[in-house]
């Protein structure tokens, strides 16, 4: 038997007993983030492994690089950064050995275990680990280039050249859900480690309009350079008007076809300012305790520097929301997420949003109660079925909201070719019904290196859950979760 036979052998081993061990706590993690590339020698710059405080709990987990997909293959300057369990860097390790790349990562105690592996030649994956894993990273392609912006000017002048934008941010997308976020350098220049195949940026700028791409392909191994233009952005000057008075403190938020929310809050006379608009149709969003919260629809051209206008809001009518477990009285620390429309009204304590009584005569809204009998577990945290609510033409009204028992959504992605993902998959879920949107944030659960994921406590209601791989694709059903307790998806079987 030749030592390729006896890799094999092992690696199969080794897939089989992952794939079969129980089920683990899973949680949840709400970002997708990558870093800017930084450095010289390395686009990970000099890595030095971190050390624990001395004495803290922790226990080692040994991770396998291969690349990809196989185990005689070699990533270069690999190197892992263990999260912690808000997603933020905690601390990063590297391979001793580059010939033989095993990771011993130590997880403290409490960590869920969820790691992001990047190398110089590869594009950056999280996953999370337990004990003894394979991972695999498999060839990036890069996208980079500089980001220039123009400015306006008088008619007559002639238009200078476009300048670099420092801190301009670059949202990318790939389609099979994919994600990662840049920034440009001091001198508009950006890089990114990509997944092969098509993709899709948006360019955000706070001084500038937004621009969007959805016509790119990446090839591994390969760079694709641009050079990205963004138009000067339009300023709107607003001021907000209540009952004969200005109001001071009223919280604008403006939502362009770039689909980018940009916030501002009055100050003196009631005045705000928001810059950077993209031009053509945008929505505005007002709202001051007292007062009904109101959209405006604004025409953003491109060929003025700003708009200047009042937007005046209506007195509001008394409603109260109150929050009940079971049949007990009501739950003073609840909290309650309010939506109209897709967007997001409020997010905050009840008790705070029956003060501010900003709701609108005639509108619909859509509420969510929560609330965690253990603040410090995030996994104790229960919900109520989302409810929907329409103000009356004039008067008041009272909703009330039952907290119930939660759902917990576990299963497999596994793919139709090996089986084994060996890391970088993930699971959105988000809740199904078109007037539910955005009551419920979308949550990405991370999967382990088997495939296994479960997901955060979750409201009972029905559900569109997508298993996605930035090698592999993604596939995806509408799943109904109305009992409580732990609910098995099955296995999701990617389509490469």
């Amino acid at each position: 038997m030749n030592l390729k036979n006896v890799i094999g052998i092992v690696l199969t081993l080794l897939i089989l007993l992952m794939i079969y061990s129980g089920f683990t706590a899973f949680r949840v993690s709400r970002q997708m983030i990558t870093p800017a590339p930084e450095g010289d020698s390395s686009r990970l710059g000099p890595v030095q492994d971190s050390r624990l405080p001395f004495g803290d709990p922790y226990h080692n987990c040994q991770v396998h690089l291969m690349f990809n997909g196989k185990a005689d293959m070699r990533s270069s300057n690999p190197v892992i950064t263990l999260l912690d369990n808000t997603g933020a860097d905690l601390s990063r390790f590297k391979a001793h050995d580059p010939a033989n790349p095993n990771f011993f990562v130590r997880v403290p105690e409490g960590n869920q275990g969820l790691v992001r592996v990047e190398a110089d030649d590869a594009y950056p994956i999280q996953t999370l680990i337990e004990k003894n894993v394979l991972v695999s990273l498999h060839e990036a392609a890069i996208f980079s280039g500089t980001i220039l912006g123009h400015m306006f000017v008088l008619q007559g002048e002639k238009l200078p050249d476009p300048t670099p934008l420092p801190k301009a941010r670059l949202l990318i997308e790939t389609a099979k859900g994919w994600q990662s976020e840049v920034t440009t350098d001091g001198t508009g220049k950006f890089e990114a480690l990509i997944p092969p195949g098509p993709f899709f940026v948006t360019v955000r700028s706070d001084s500038h309009a937004d621009a969007f791409f959805d016509n790119l392909t990446a090839v591994a191994g390969e760079t694709i350079d641009r050079q990205i233009i963004l138009p000067a952005g339009c300023e709107l000057e607003g001021f907000a008007i209540g009952n004969n008075v200005t109001l001071e403190g009223a919280r604008a938020s403006l939502v362009s076809i770039m689909e980018d929310d940009a916030d501002a809050v009055a100050g003196e006379r009631g005045k705000f300012k928001i810059t950077g608009l993209t031009s053509g149709m945008a929505t505005l969003y007002l709202q001051h305790p007292g007062y009904q919260e109101e959209s405006f629809s604004l025409l953003v051209p491109k060929d003025k520097i700003g708009i200047r206008k009042p937007f005046p809001l209506k007195p509001s009518e008394n409603f109260n929301v109150s929050v009940n477990l079971g049949n007990s009285s009501n739950l003073p620390d609840a909290r309650v997420r309010v939506t109209r429309a897709g967007k997001k009204i409020f997010d905050g304590p009840t008790a705070e949003f029956n003060e501010m009584n900003i709701l609108a005569s005639g509108q619909t809204y859509t509420f969510l109660a929560s609330w965690n009998p253990a603040p410090e577990d995030e996994q104790a945290i229960l919900y109520s079925i989302p409810e929907t609510w329409t103000m009356p033409e004039s008067g008041g009204g009272e909703l009330n909201l039952k907290i119930e028992d939660c759902v917990y959504a576990r299963g497999l992605v596994l793919t139709a070719g090996s089986g084994v993902t060996f890391g970088g998959a993930f699971v959105k879920i988000r809740l199904a019904e078109a007037q539910f949107a955005n009551v419920l944030e979308e949550i990405t659960v991370w999967c382990d290196t088997s495939g296994r994921f479960e997901s955060p406590p979750l409201p009972q209601g029905n559900y569109t859950v997508v298993a996605h791989h930035p090698f592999h694709g993604m596939v995806g059903k509408n799943v109904r979760l109305n009992q409580a307790g732990n609910a098995n998806l099955g296995v999701f079987t990617l389509p490469e």
